[in-house]
C-alpha cells in the first residue's frame, strides 16, 4: 500500500514492520516506489491503480523472489464498471504471482467495505465474498495463499476525508490484520527463508520464536478459505 490517507505517507508499513521487528524478525520491503518519511520505505503501491493493471507494475519486483507477498488491490475496481468480474481479474494476478515466485507465502485482502459511496460498498462486498472461491481454488492446489479478512475491520471514522482510504487510525488496524496473516502464514511454515537472487534486498524470514509464538496463539492456523 501507497500509504494514501496517512499523515506520514507511510500507511500501514511502518505500524507492520515494528509488529514484525518485536519478534526479532529482519524486515526488507522492496518494490519500484517509495513512499512515506519511513527509512525502510519500498513498496509496490500505485494511487489509482486497477487489479489488471498490477501484473505490469510488479513484473520487475518479483523478480528478487519476495518470501512474502501482500496483496490490497480492487477498490478502484469497484468504483467502476467492470466490477461483477474483479474477482476473477484477481485470480489472474495471483496465478502470476505464484508462477513468479512459488516459494512465496501470497497474502490476499478482502478490502474495506467502509466508504461514503453506498453503491461502491455494495461491490466491494460482492468482490469480498467473490473472492472466497477464488482463492481456495489456488490453496486447494498446493499454493501457499490465503486471504485476509478486512472487510468490516475499518469504521467510518477510520476514513481519511475522502471518505476512502484509511487515515493514521485505520492503517494501524490493517497492519494488525496483515500481522495476523502473516502469523497464521508463519505457523504453517509457508514463509521460507527468501531464495539470494543477485541485486536483491527481499528478506522478511520467520524467526523460530514467532513461529512458535504463532503456533502458541493460533494452533495450526486455519485452512486458508
Amino acid at each position: 500500500m501507497h500509504g494514501h490517507g496517512s499523515s506520514t505517507g507511510n500507511g500501514m508499513r511502518l505500524d507492520l514492520l515494528k509488529l514484525l521487528e518485536k519478534k526479532n524478525n529482519k524486515v526488507t520491503y522492496i518494490g519500484s516506489q517509495e513512499s512515506g518519511n519511513m527509512t525502510n520505505k519500498h513498496n509496490e503501491g500505485h494511487p489509482g491503480a486497477t487489479i489488471k493493471e498490477m501484473p505490469g507494475f510488479f513484473k520487475d519486483t518479483i523478480k528478487q523472489r519476495p518470501n512474502v507477498v501482500l496483496v490490497f488491490v480492487g477498490t478502484n475496481d469497484n468504483y467502476n464498471p467492470g466490477s461483477e468480474t474483479a474477482h476473477e481479474r484477481m485470480g489472474l494476478v495471483v496465478d502470476d504471482l505464484i508462477k513468479a515466485a512459488p516459494d512465496a507465502a501470497v497474502l490476499v485482502a478482502q478490502i474495506t467495505t467502509v466508504t461514503s459511496d453506498e453503491k461502491a460498498a455494495k461491490n466491494i462486498a460482492t468482490f469480498n465474498k467473490n473472492l472466497v472461491p477464488v482463492i481456495k481454488k489456488r490453496a486447494d492446489k498446493g499454493a501457499h495463499v490465503a486471504l485476509v479478512n478486512m472487510g468490516n475491520l475499518l469504521k467510518p471514522e477510520d476514513l481519511s476525508k475522502d471518505g476512502k482510504h484509511p487515515n493514521d487510525k485505520g492503517h494501524a488496524k490493517i497492519a494488525k490484520a496483515w500481522y495476523k496473516g502473516l502469523s497464521r502464514a508463519a505457523s504453517k511454515g509457508w514463509i521460507k527463508e527468501p531464495l539470494t537472487v543477485s541485486g536483491s534486498n527481499n528478506t522478511i524470514p520467520a524467526t523460530k520464536e514467532d513461529t512458535e509464538s504463532n503456533k502458541k496463539e493460533n494452533g495450526n492456523g486455519p485452512s486458508p478459505k
